[in-house]
């Protein structure tokens, strides 16, 4: 049950996405519109399957990490709260690399989220 296969077809979506028309050649509305939905659908399919192993996990580093990663992509302020109640599980104690890594990124994740911006 491993995501690495998703992970790999969306990032390989993602790249030909990025690197349309860098070479010099038209960029056609049609595949542009094709690979745009295919990353789409691609990232639908994995956090999908993130939602699963996420009611699966207990309170981890590695839920942690899942539960921001989430997060970063569609900004349910209930899944900060879980991750900030699994961080605040490990006070009183030195964090580990990845412990702060992940904890500094949801509070960059939170501080930077357009969630509150007004679009005039």
């Amino acid at each position: 049950m491993s995501l690495q296969p998703e992970i790999d077809a969306l990032c390989e979506a993602a790249n030909r996405l990025l690197r349309l028309g860098l070479n010099g050649t038209n960029i056609y509305t049609d595949s542009f519109r094709e690979l745009n939905a295919d990353v789409y659908r691609q990232s639908e399919t994995l956090l999908d399957r993130c939602w699963v192993v996420l009611g699966e996990l207990s309170a981890s580093l590695l839920k942690c990490q899942l539960l921001v990663a989430c997060y970063g992509e569609v900004f349910d302020e209930n899944l900060a709260e879980e991750a900030h109640a699994i961080i605040k599980s490990w006070n009183g104690r030195v964090l580990t690399e990845p412990e702060r890594e992940v904890s500094e990124y949801l509070n960059s994740l939170e501080a930077n989220s357009c969630l509150g911006w007004e679009i005039e």
